[in-house]
């Protein structure tokens, strides 16, 4: 598992792409779910 794509920078540059992150799982932070990354994202269109 590489960790870098757990960093919370990483995440949310990784997600803005699609919309406006909102909230990143605490669990995701942690790496404690070790394959999956919950993320919220306001979609406009």
């Amino acid at each position: 598992m590489d960790l870098v794509y757990y960093d919370e920078s990483i995440l949310l540059a990784m997600t803005s792409t699609m919309g406006r992150p909102t909230k990143l799982v605490e669990r995701t932070l942690n790496a404690d779910m070790k394959r999956f990354t919950r993320i919220c994202v306001e979609i406009k269109y």
